[in-house]
């Protein structure tokens, strides 16, 4: 729980540092840290909702929003090909032992969606096809970011950013702005999301009525205040998404599920449970996978925070406080 719990803390203040930056291309002349002020309040009263069946209608926005800026994103990718601002002869880096972990963290941050499975499933009517929700979500995943991550690297080479949206360097095209736009309405559909199963955890554990009150209103707002004072002092949303991808979501996509399947599986204290054999060349792939996380988790986990404590924190919004009041 603690490791789902970090996932979705994390998630939730990359959304809002990502929705900031989005605001902040669209209008320049207001300050990112502001901007991530007022996602921050914005977000407060959304929030105090109760599950996700409360607001289903924000995952198929956020779905359909995201299907339409990758599409977007992709045919401008392929309009700009000849433009001025793009490299001629695109640089590709050889991969890095820092590089290639830190990759492998982001990858996974990307799939670590899964942290909130278990509040999706449980508001579904019939659970039994939670299943076919799984493949198709996944399945989507892939069919919109593969090619915007192909096109964008074949393109762009080592000078693609770590947000594919603000790839120009010049003044943003029509396109490019209605897609900045529909992935603002994806992240604020998905936050919501994200950040509920984080309220239920926490007001079980505080033992908060589940039902709309001063108690719910006050600890949610609290845990928003939490996310934006990390997002003021860290505004770099790609040191926060390597480090979560490389622990938690690892923990949470690799290590504990297949785990927790053989444990399952060889659990034979009730009688009453279905019994179940994993065949040996099945648990040979589960632990491999379990092995491929757990190595690749220490790799990133390493990197990530090497990256952190070496970061130049100049553009935090606390970076200046000192200053002002000498």
């Amino acid at each position: 729980m603690a490791a789902v719990l970090i996932t979705l803390v994390g998630t939730s203040i990359v959304y809002i540092i990502l929705i900031a930056q989005f605001l902040h291309a669209l209008v320049t002349d207001v300050s990112l840290c502001l901007f991530t002020v007022v996602v921050s309040i914005v977000f407060i009263p959304f929030t105090w909702l109760g599950t996700p069946k409360d607001f289903w209608q924000a995952s198929l926005l956020a779905g359909i929003a995201t299907a339409l800026s990758c599409l977007i994103i992709f045919v401008q990718l392929l309009l700009d090909i000849d433009s001025y601002y793009l490299p001629e002869d695109p640089f590709y880096r050889h991969a890095t032992f820092q590089s290639f972990s830190l990759g492998f963290g982001s990858i996974l941050f990307s799939f670590g969606g899964a942290s909130a499975f278990p509040t999706i499933q449980n508001d579904m009517d019939d659970r039994s096809q939670f299943w076919k929700s799984v493949i198709i979500g996944f399945a989507g995943i892939l069919i919109m970011y593969l090619p915007v991550a192909i096109t964008g690297y074949t393109l762009l080479g080592y000078e693609v950013p770590g947000n594919i949206l603000l790839y120009r360097r010049g003044d943003l095209t029509v396109a490019l702005k209605i897609a900045i736009s529909l992935e603002i309405v994806n992240l604020l559909g998905t936050f919501l999301i994200v950040f509920n199963p984080i309220c239920q955890i926490g007001e079980e554990i505080l033992n908060i009525p589940r039902k709309f009150g001063v108690k719910r209103m006050a600890f949610r707002t609290a845990l928003i205040v939490f996310d934006l004072i990390v997002a003021l002092g860290i505004p770099d949303f790609g040191l926060i998404l390597n480090l979560v991808g490389g622990s938690t979501v690892t923990i949470c996509s690799f290590l504990a599920p297949p785990a927790m399947y053989i444990k399952l599986v060889d659990d034979k204290s009730n009688p009453e449970w279905p019994q179940r054999i994993i065949p040996t060349w099945g648990r040979i792939f589960l632990y491999e996978i379990m092995l491929v996380g757990f190595v690749g988790g220490i790799c990133s986990t390493g990197s990530a925070i090497y990256g952190i404590i070496n970061s130049d924190f100049s553009t935090s919004c606390f970076a200046d406080f000192p200053q002002e009041n000498s």
